[in-house]
Formats: C-alpha cells, sequence, structure tokens
C-alpha cells in the first residue's frame, strides 16, 4: 500500500516509498533468488544452489542487509537524475525570461539617442529600456528587514518572468503594484493581495502584491514593477540598462558594441553568458555524484560483510560437516562468494527499481515541475551495478576466507 505514493504530490511519498520497498525485501530478494538460482549453479556448481538455500534460512536479516545496499543506490540515483536534468530546466528557464538575448548595462543613463543607435544595427531586432531599482530596502511580515532588486516591466516587452495568468502586466498599470519572485515572495511570507512595505526613493510605500511569479533574474529574488509607475510613483528614474533581441545570433555582436559605446559601457552580458555561469556549477556535479555512488555502496558492502561473516560462523558445524563428507574448500569458498553476490545483486536490482519510481515521482512533484524530467540517468545505473557487484563479491571474500580456515576436527566436536 505504501508505493501507492508514487503517485501522491507531498514530501512524505518519498518516505513511504522507502518504506515500502524495506518491507517487500524478504518477497524481492526470495524471486531474485530463485530467477538466479539457474545462473549461480552453472557459475558456482552445487555451491550456487546451497547459497539460495542459505539466505532463505536467514530470509530476515540477508533482506535488511540487501535493503540498506537499494536505498543507498536508489537515493543516489534520484541525485543523479536532478544533476542531469538541472541544466537543462535552468536553461529553459533563462530563455524564457531573461527579457531578450543581450543585456548591455552603461554607467550612465540611456539616451533616445543611443536607443536610435542601437536600433540601427543590422543584428538587432528590438530595444527595449529595463530600468532597475538597488538596493530596495523592504520589510517581511514578521518585521525583518531585507534588500532586492526592483526590476521594471512592460506589456510590449519580452517577458522577465513566467506565470499562467498573463494578465499581470494589465494589473500591474491599473495601479502601483508589485509582482514578486518565488524566492522573494517565500521571504516575505505575506499572501497575494496583501502589501509589503518598501523603502523607495520617495519614502516609505506599501505596495500591493498581486503575483507570485517564476524568474531566472537573481534566482527569483525580485520584485516587478511596471514601468510608468517606477518613474512616477516609486521614484526611480533614469535606464543604465537595455534589452536586445537579436534577428539571430553574433559572437561579433557584444565587441561591436563595446567599440561603440567603450566611454560609458559597463558590462555586456548575452543569455549563453548567463546560462553559462547558472550551470557551470551544477554540470561540475557530475563526478561528485560518482564519487558518492561509490562510497554508498563501499559503506553498504561494509554492512554485507558483517551479515555474511556472522551467518558463515553461525554454520560452523554446518560447513564442518560439508567438509567431513567431500566438499573442498573451494566448493565453500565458492558457496559464500554466492551468497554474497546474491545479496549484491538484489540490492541493485531493488535500488535501481526504487531510484525509478522516486524519479518518477519527483518529475511529478509541483515543486521539481520544469527542473526534473523523468528520464533513468543511464551512466548511474551502470556505476551501480559494476560497484555493487564488485563491492558484494569483496565484502563476502573475507567470510570465504574464514570458512576455509575452519578446522574441521575441532569444529565437529564443538558441533
Amino acid at each position: 500500500m505504501l508505493l501507492v505514493f508514487v503517485f501522491v504530490d507531498h514530501p512524505i511519498s518519498y518516505i513511504a516509498i522507502l518504506a515500502g520497498v524495506i518491507l517487500l525485501f524478504p518477497f524481492v530478494l526470495t524471486v531474485i533468488s530463485h530467477l538466479f538460482r539457474p545462473v549461480l549453479t552453472y557459475v558456482f556448481g552445487y555451491g550456487g544452489t546451497l547459497a539460495v538455500q542459505n539466505l532463505q534460512n536467514q530470509i530476515g536479516r540477508n533482506a535488511n542487509t540487501s535493503a540498506i545496499l537499494a536505498v543507498g543506490i536508489a537515493v543516489i540515483l534520484l541525485l543523479g537524475a536532478a544533476v542531469d536534468s538541472a541544466p537543462d530546466g535552468y536553461e529553459r528557464e533563462i530563455r524564457s525570461t531573461y527579457g531578450g538575448d543581450v543585456r548591455i548595462s552603461s554607467e550612465s543613463p540611456w539616451s533616445p539617442e543611443n536607443t536610435s543607435e542601437l536600433e540601427a544595427y543590422e543584428e538587432v531586432k528590438e530595444v527595449h529600456e529595463l530600468v532597475e531599482a538597488t538596493p530596495i530596502t523592504w520589510k517581511t511580515v514578521h518585521g525583518e528587514y531585507r534588500q532586492f532588486s526592483v526590476l521594471s516591466v512592460s506589456s510590449g516587452n519580452v517577458p522577465l518572468y513566467d506565470h499562467p495568468d498573463q494578465t499581470l502586466n494589465n494589473k500591474l498599470l491599473e495601479q502601483p503594484s508589485v509582482l514578486l519572485g518565488n524566492r522573494a515572495f517565500d521571504e516575505w511570507g505575506g499572501k497575494i493581495g496583501e502589501s509589503i512595505v518598501m523603502n523607495t526613493p520617495d519614502g516609505k510605500q506599501e505596495l500591493e502584491v498581486i503575483g507570485n511569479v517564476t524568474t531566472s533574474h537573481y534566482s527569483g529574488y525580485v520584485a516587478f514593477m511596471e514601468h510608468g509607475h517606477m518613474n512616477e510613483a516609486f521614484g526611480w528614474e533614469g535606464s543604465f540598462d537595455l534589452l536586445l533581441s537579436l534577428e539571430e545570433e553574433s559572437y561579433s555582436f557584444p565587441t561591436k558594441v563595446w567599440d561603440d559605446f567603450r566611454h560609458h559601457l559597463s558590462g555586456v552580458e548575452t543569455v549563453e553568458d548567463e546560462i553559462r555561469s547558472t550551470t557551470s556549477a551544477i554540470s561540475e556535479m557530475y563526478s561528485l555524484i560518482y564519487v558518492l555512488m561509490i562510497m554508498m555502496v563501499g559503506l553498504a558492502s561494509i554492512g554485507t560483510a558483517n551479515t555474511i561473516l556472522m551467518n558463515t560462523v553461525e554454520r560452523t558445524s554446518e560447513i564442518s560437516t560439508m567438509r567431513g563428507i567431500g566438499f573442498t574448500v573451494s566448493q565453500v569458498k565458492r558457496m559464500i562468494l554466492a551468497e554474497g553476490l546474491l545479496i549484491g545483486i538484489a540490492g541493485v536490482v531493488g535500488g535501481v527499481i526504487t531510484g525509478v519510481l522516486l524519479i518518477f515521482t519527483a518529475s511529478r512533484s509541483e515543486l521539481m515541475e520544469g527542473f526534473l524530467f523523468f528520464q533513468i540517468p543511464v551512466s548511474y545505473v551502470l556505476i551501480a551495478v559494476i560497484t555493487g557487484l564488485v563491492f558484494s563479491q569483496l565484502a563476502s571474500w573475507s567470510a570465504a576466507s574464514h570458512a576455509s580456515n575452519i578446522k574441521l576436527q575441532s569444529s565437529l566436536k564443538e558441533g
């Protein structure tokens, strides 16, 4: 029943899914043991058949050990899928809310002559003013003071934010009011329709918050106001930034602008620069995820080693009897290695399936909308399979060595 939470959009769903998988793991280990029994018998001989029987005798302990490995793999796969999807999600958000292709900043306000000169460039399709009032001090509903930027928007300009309600710009025209980015809205702590207190150039004002929008500007820690109200009611004059839309991507355009406006130009940033700046840190996390995967499997394998060693010690007299009726040392070793391999296979298979369930759940959640898409991170799955099987064999090797060193006569006497 807990697996039904796959279709529930709530943080508790992830805990419920993991709990459900752990409870199901005795069944999972039993099924996988019977499915792989012919393969184990072929590879390890009769020791492979005995390994399946031995695991069933301590199914609870072995299933818990395998479940720990599975949970670790599943969580890392979810994290890996998020890291894989995030750059694409950020790129889409930046392109849709950047406001153009190039943002140019000046040390002095742009004049109408400057705007006309830029519009004359053959690469330029549109030029729009961007007024940025910064830093603006504002107060949360709890009375704490914060600072952010307030950007101007106009109905005819390329959008600086994303929201299902296409009439928000018209609402901004009606009276001095603001839209808050997601992070700023959460920090503020109020509700849509309430007023936010801001210290503006014209003094302290209470402005109605008419919406909560998604934007790439300042990672959502920003506010938006209609261009005309910023000049009149807000008291902020002059535009030091321009947003340009180009006919097509031009690598030489930034250099040309620097040459023509070098006396007062302070910066030129393209949408590609913003995308690279935002996603570069995420892209560098790929190697970290690989390391975390190997570490997680390695730590889980310590539990595997302890479990198999406990199973072996408890069966000391049984192993001695097997040796006494003709089992060789190598056959005993192969039997224990097969047990470790089965635990590893169950953990890897269960972990991959659980990871897929977690990724599916996260891709449907409102919180991860636009940033995590349902995809199986194949490279991380391969790492999980390889490291899971290798470490499980290394973990069972110590128990196999212990079994091979059991003294036959003394063990039989004790038994």
